[in-house]
């Protein structure tokens, strides 16, 4: 019985730290320049997976979203979500059926992410064409 137990307890333990090791703050880094942008914190609410940005590296911190539609056009990128709905899925430890926003073009994609080797990996669809980003963990101080 206390096998079950503990295999139990390892299983759910595992699925909960799937979803958990995405929680946190994150370097962003462009895909093409390789070049630290912002840093991003990830958090859950309501079952649903969110990034909000919290700190500009590379660019002035009063930086609008000028290209943005909508409710978020020239809103300040600093407190903006650029990940919003992302759902987590045990079966493939990843998240999906949420978007990505692009600041700097104001483009939203239909997006998905997950941890690999303890960086967060994030990619943006366009129909059938993606990029995908590597962030890295963020480290007060930095």
């Amino acid at each position: 019985m206390k096998s079950i137990s503990l295999i139990t307890f390892l299983f759910l333990s595992h699925a909960v730290l799937g979803q958990d090791e995405a929680l946190g703050k994150w370097i962003t880094v462009d895909d093409k320049t390789g070049v630290k942008k912002s840093v991003v914190e990830v958090y859950e609410e309501d079952g649903k997976y969110y990034g909000k940005v919290i700190k500009m590296i590379y660019r002035d911190s009063t930086m609008r979203c000028t290209k943005c539609l909508g409710d978020l056009k020239d809103r300040p990128v600093v407190g903006m979500n650029i990940i919003s709905g992302m759902k987590y899925h045990k079966r493939n430890r990843d998240f999906s059926k949420g978007t990505l926003l692009n600041p700097e073009s104001g483009k939203i994609y239909k997006a998905e992410m997950w941890v690999e080797n303890d960086k967060l990996m994030v990619r943006g669809y366009l129909m059938i064409f993606y990029r995908t980003q590597t962030w890295i963990p963020y480290k007060e101080g930095e």
